[in-house]
């Protein structure tokens, strides 16, 4: 889950995406909030706000919303049989960010769960853990 860009740079680059992408009106609070560092829809990242060893705090805080993600998982997945899925509200997030990042870093531009499902396993048969697994 590691971005190979700076901060500054991919901060940059999602306040790009936000003009030619226009956030959702449910994202207008967290947008408020946001933009007390310049992250927003045509704003440039305010560079005051990193401290100390910049790649390093980068790293390790990509590493812990990582292992966020992944309790957050358990959250929206849902059992069936020795099969897991993403449900509701997949294709529909609102403000659930963890949950949107989740799913965009599976890979995934998603459909809500009546028109899809996206079935994942993470063990075989015998309970063996599988490899590469998100």
């Amino acid at each position: 889950m590691t971005p190979n860009v700076d901060p500054i740079t991919f901060f940059n680059k999602a306040n790009e995406l936000m003009v030619k992408n226009s956030p959702a009106a449910a994202d207008k609070e967290m947008l408020e909030k946001i933009a007390a560092v310049n992250i927003g829809p045509g704003m440039e990242f305010d560079t005051s706000v990193l401290t100390g060893d910049v790649a390093e705090n980068w790293k390790t805080m990509l590493t812990e919303i990582q292992l966020k993600l992944i309790k957050e998982d358990q959250k929206f997945s849902k059992k069936l049989g020795q099969w897991d899925y993403f449900g509701e509200p997949i294709g529909d997030f609102n403000t659930e960010y963890a949950y949107r990042a989740l799913v965009a870093l599976a890979g995934l531009g998603a459909n809500t769960v009546e028109v899809a499902l996206y079935p994942k396993i993470e063990q075989d048969a015998d309970g063996n853990t599988l490899l590469n697994f998100l």
